[in-house]
């Protein structure tokens, strides 16, 4: 599969950029082994990489300029340079600088990418092992199913979601380099929104349904749509202009340091945890509202007498988010297996999703501009949304107004059937 994705990405570079900067040699070793004061002209091969020098040799305006940048210029056969040329002997030195970090660029984007997609088996095998615990604690209808497409694409949306640092929080076994190129992938794509949406189409025709029970064996056997995600951005990039200068633009790859993955990273499976978690959850009667402008954890306690919010944010039933000041009441309809207290726990400990993600998600998916299954969805910014990676039903408590305007004249927030909270009937 690795030499696929070379393949496919690198068909589109030879001719978009390749050629035109008849470039055939291999990188300077980029594990320097001493630090250098950074001169993003420097002439020296072993100069060392900076993530400024992309904007310190403006090379979006290089590469893009109408008029003046490569796509306006006329292409150099890379044909006419032998294979070990240098680009100080076959380049004006005027512009060796600027093609040694496109070409830096086009080889970290693509390993990348690759990284990427052989860090997901791993992923779904991790995933795939708090199946059975789930299931035996909230003993879940055998008939719950998840679409593929949808299990795809959470899976996929993971390595962005802890980009952020609001999720990286609470996300166990996370390194600070999964992070970081979490972040760089999550930047790279609001400059490219082509890519984000090539990743992650928001329409499909595929059908196919999995048994919660099977998730991990069919995600396994579903390489090729796995890669052909993964690939269908890579492409875009190494065929595109526009799209490869915006995603490059913001020096992500452009540091001495290359963004790898390792085939056993950890965390990257969070947003198809919190998929299986809160679909299983809503397929038992679990179901949540919220109490909004929540100043405090004190605030909490003094509004509903749960107790004391303890160090995870839960309070008896409640849980509190600090980062939206929303306090969220948890619920059973069918009355049986775990509390909602120790559900809760239990989320925390076994690393089965964050409650940020459940709670905060879930609110946010219902009342957000795109409520329903799909658990990404990209803006025309390229912004992803992934809030509904939580499908945890959500309803208003009875008696309370509906807590966000209404949509073609109905709350968003309609409980099971039309029902508020703790009706019975739901």
């Amino acid at each position: 599969m690795q030499k696929t994705l070379h393949q496919s990405a690198y068909a589109g570079l030879v001719s978009l950029v390749l050629g035109q900067l008849a470039l055939t040699s291999p990188l300077p070793d980029l594990d320097l082994a001493a630090r250098q004061e950074i001169n993003c002209s420097d002439l020296n091969p072993a100069a060392v990489f900076d993530a400024s020098c992309w904007g310190g040799l403006d090379l979006s305006d290089w590469l893009n300029h109408p008029t003046t940048g490569w796509k306006a210029r006329t292409p150099i056969d890379p044909q006419s340079c032998p294979g070990d040329a240098t680009l100080s002997t076959y380049l004006s030195p005027s512009i060796v600088p600027q093609t040694r970090y496109v070409v830096k660029n086009i080889y970290a984007i693509n390993n990348f990418f690759t990284n990427w997609y052989l860090a997901l088996p791993y992923a779904i095998s991790q995933a795939g092992l708090m199946i059975t615990p789930v299931v035996h604690e909230l003993d879940p209808p055998a008939a719950t199913n998840i679409a593929l497409h949808y299990l795809l694409t959470a899976l996929t949306a993971g390595l962005a979601l802890v980009g952020g640092p609001e999720v990286a929080a609470g996300v166990d076994g996370l390194l600070a380099g999964t992070i970081t190129a979490g972040s760089v992938l999550v930047k790279g794509l609001a400059q490219a929104p082509g890519v984000a949406q090539a990743i992650w189409p928001g329409g499909t025709t595929d059908s196919t349904t999995v048994q919660i029970s099977n998730i991990a064996t069919e995600l396994s056997s579903s390489t090729s749509k796995l890669s052909a995600r993964i690939n269908n951005g890579l492409v875009l990039l190494m065929s595109d202009m526009p799209s490869f200068v915006g995603f490059a633009s913001t020096g992500g790859f452009s540091g001495a340091t290359p963004l790898s993955l390792a085939k056993q990273t950890d965390g990257i499976d969070i947003a198809l945890r919190t998929l299986v978690l809160s679909t299983i959850m809503g397929g038992n009667k679990w179901q949540a509202w919220a109490t909004l402008n929540v100043a405090s954890p004190a605030a909490l306690e003094s509004l509903t007498a749960c107790g004391t919010v303890d160090s995870n944010g839960i309070c008896g039933d409640y849980w509190y988010s600090a980062a939206t000041q929303r306090g969220y009441h948890l619920s059973n309809l069918r009355g049986d297996g775990p509390s909602p207290n120790q559900l809760m726990n239990d989320i925390i400990s076994n690393g089965w999703s964050t409650l940020a993600l459940l709670f905060d998600g879930g609110y946010d998916c219902t009342a957000g501009p795109n409520p329903g299954p799909n658990p990404v969805n990209v803006a025309a910014g390229g912004a992803l949304d992934a809030s509904c990676s939580s499908q945890l039903p959500f309803c208003v408590a009875c008696g309370k107004p509906c807590p966000v305007a209404e949509v073609d004249g109905a709350c968003p927030f309609v409980g099971c059937g039309g029902k508020c909270c703790g009706d019975s009937l739901c």
